[in-house]
């Protein structure tokens, strides 16, 4: 019994590395996964990447208001692109939770401006850990200051304030 089990294992465990994207022997939180992939795909930041989770720090609405359109905030909504497209808040660029890979990649210019000195990631409400996860995958990038705006889209809207629809150009 104990022999087939072993066997078993080293066979799981020997397809598995042949896969394309092994998965992984350890737990990942979604961060960690979300930094591996873009590791994996093309180098950090330049700037030290973190090993652990950093505190990230929230921002109020009123505080948010006041960072709309300036050089050295850089705003990030963490949604879907299709929730993205039908609306985000003013000047806000798209880093989904979801397409991170591809989004960072698309993105890796604006977010390594050296103009840029802060970020704010937000999703689609209170209840939305999205933008934890995004914030954390950035900051364990080496990006930062990053803060969270948690009430979301949802509060921005509700607050009758600006707001942009379609593709990010």
């Amino acid at each position: 019994f104990l022999a087939l089990i072993a066997i078993s294992a080293g066979i799981g465990f020997g397809l598995n590395s042949f896969r394309a994207k092994p998965l992984p022997m350890v737990y990942q939180t979604p961060a960690e996964r979300l930094e591996a992939s873009v590791k994996g795909g093309m180098g950090a930041a330049d700037k030290h990447s973190h090993t652990e989770n950093t505190p990230i720090q929230g921002i109020s609405l009123d505080e948010l208001k006041t960072l709309i359109g300036k050089p050295d905030t850089l705003i990030l909504d963490a949604r879907p692109s299709l929730f993205y497209e039908t609306g985000h808040i003013t000047s806000a660029l798209n880093l989904s939770k979801k397409g991170f890979e591809q989004d960072f990649k698309r993105l890796i210019s604006r977010l390594k401006d050296s103009k840029v000195k802060e970020f704010i990631v937000y999703c689609p409400d209170a209840g939305c850990d999205d933008s934890e996860i995004v914030a954390q995958a950035l900051a364990r990038l080496g990006f930062g200051p990053v803060r969270i705006f948690k009430g979301g889209w949802e509060a921005w809207e509700a607050a009758g304030l600006p707001v942009e629809k379609g593709q990010q150009g």
